[in-house]
């Protein structure tokens, strides 16, 4: 569908097809990326245009080098495995920041609850 090049390609093992085939973003959003993409990546153009985050294009990375058989089944999984407990810590602290805000407003304190990205 799309590749690297302003033209459609019909590799389905290519990154804006993996996005697409996840939900991740729409085709109407590659097309846009692509009439300003010139020299850079597609998926660095996804990204700076807000569409996407790096950990999906990192995940997508690895679908697509799964299906191109460059990496094994246990390498998929074992990344898999470590981006869920990385999302895992970072909703722990989340809910963290949330109690204790929650608490501090009980107190009749103010606390602004802390933003991670």
């Amino acid at each position: 569908m799309f590749g690297r090049k302003k033209s459609p390609d019909l590799d389905p093992t290519s990154i804006a097809n993996i996005l697409v085939k996840y939900g991740w973003v729409t085709k109407e959003q590659v097309e846009r990326a692509l009439a300003t993409q010139q020299d850079r990546l597609i998926g660095q153009v996804l990204i700076e245009l807000g569409y996407i985050t790096q950990a999906q294009i990192d995940h997508a990375l690895l679908h697509q080098a799964h299906k191109r058989g460059t990496v094994s089944n246990a390498e998929v999984a074992k990344a898999t495995l470590a981006n869920n407990m990385a999302l895992s810590d970072k909703i722990i602290e989340a809910a963290k920041d949330i109690g204790e805000s929650a608490a501090a407003m009980g107190s009749g304190k103010y606390v602004p609850i802390k933003r991670t990205t």
